[in-house]
């Protein structure tokens, strides 16, 4: 864990430095559908605004969206988060969906837009002015020289960017005057800056750092607390995200449902079964089963598939059973549900999960002409050679009658 922090922490010190992108002309390509349409113009008004974290929380929840009602269009919610997130100062985050994009959709149109904001970002990494140089230095200096100079470049009349490395190399100094420092911008600091803080607390992760961000949770506003969550996730604190998930007060009705979201990309398997388990409130069960689904728990998903919970939330949980790539088990789970909702939950899974192999199968094997119908329909979605072959043979067979 060590070396991984490390090796975050070096790849942060590499990507501070960012420079202003021009926005793509492709403003268009709207996706279809009422709901999914209007978060996808949110999320450019957003980045008109200039509200990049904004713009990337609402391009997240489009691309969830697409996944479900259209997925070969998701491609679009990727790059325009790689592209909000890249204004924003979170380069690593960016080239994270810049590669995620290229892994899923490797045809996309917008592959070469998502190209140029990596060529971008790595001439300004390359550019860097004398100050920040200057502040790279700092890093191998004697704390005791080194701190007077960070904190004279923090308050001081420097750009965001700037007073960003000087933070950065302010949380790599081993001295406790620096760490006070970073805590005390983390609890008071000005916007970005802020939340730069927060986050270096949770790639720090130690137990110092993990107290400071609990007391944040706590009492920090709406924006800080977010960063807070964030930060619990880099940390791999997946207890101080479950915890803050437990909590009924209304008003962060919103954060609690983010930290649920967290517990999945931080891999809080556990966690997520427990409040799966305590949960009275059938949208944020729905919330808790699409998490295990990011966070691969195959096994708990179809227990709680095959249980007799709510049949729209055991559907939730086999459609999940897809995002966590589960097509054996989806496939197994097929021939025993018994209802038509079911098992095309069970069906749209497979898609989501691009398994085209058990789709074939289960098309070959169907009882009937409306169990073919609805099993083509997933298969075309999914695409490739298996699709074709599907395709052609229903026209044969449609010639022999």
């Amino acid at each position: 864990m060590k070396r991984n922090r490390m090796f975050i922490t070096t790849m942060l010190a590499l990507m501070l430095a960012g420079s202003a992108l021009a926005a793509p002309n492709d403003a268009d390509m709207a996706p279809s559908g009422k709901q999914n349409q209007e978060l996808y113009w949110q999320g450019h008004e957003s980045l008109k605004q200039g509200r990049w974290d904004q713009a990337v929380e609402r391009f997240q929840k489009l691309e969830a969206r697409l996944r479900k009602d259209e997925p070969a269009a998701a491609d679009a919610a990727i790059y325009w988060q790689a592209y909000a997130q890249s204004k924003g100062n979170r380069t690593g985050e960016s080239r994270a969906s810049v590669e995620r994009l290229r892994r899923e959709f490797p045809q996309s149109r917008w592959l070469a837009e998502a190209d140029r904001l990596v060529k971008s970002a790595s001439s300004a990494e390359q550019q860097g002015d004398l100050v920040e140089a200057a502040l790279d230095g700092l890093m191998s200096a004697p704390p005791e020289r080194a701190i007077p100079l960070l904190k004279k470049v923090l308050e001081g009349n420097y750009p965001d960017q700037t007073k960003q490395r000087a933070l950065f190399v302010l949380s790599q100094l081993d001295a406790d005057e620096a760490s006070a420092m970073v805590m005390q911008i983390a609890r008071s600091g000005d916007g970005k800056l802020r939340r730069e803080a927060i986050q270096m607390l949770g790639i720090s992760g130690g137990k110092g750092s993990i107290a400071a961000l609990e007391s944040l949770a706590e009492s920090g506003d709406v924006e800080t607390r977010r960063a807070v969550l964030e930060a619990f996730m880099i940390a791999g604190h997946v207890d101080g995200l479950a915890k803050f998930a437990r909590g009924s007060d209304p008003a962060q009705a919103e954060l609690r449902v983010h930290a649920v979201q967290l517990l999945g990309a931080a891999g809080g398997v556990d966690q997520l079964e427990q409040l799966l388990a305590q949960s009275k409130d059938a949208e944020v069960s729905r919330t808790i089963l699409d998490s295990l689904g990011v966070a691969g728990a195959v096994g708990a998903l179809a227990t709680f598939a095959e249980s007799q919970a709510d049949a729209g939330l055991r559907e939730q949980a086999i459609r999940a059973i897809g995002i966590a790539g589960g097509g054996d088990e989806l496939a197994r789970l097929y021939a025993k549900l018994d209802t038509p909702p079911l098992r095309q939950a069970a069906l749209e899974g497979l898609m989501i999960a691009g398994d085209a192999e058990a789709l074939t199968r289960l098309y070959r094997e169907a009882r009937d002409d409306a169990e073919r119908r609805a099993v083509l329909r997933m298969l075309t979605i999914t695409g490739g050679d298996s699709a074709i072959d599907a395709i052609e043979e229903a026209i044969k067979q449609g010639e022999r009658r």
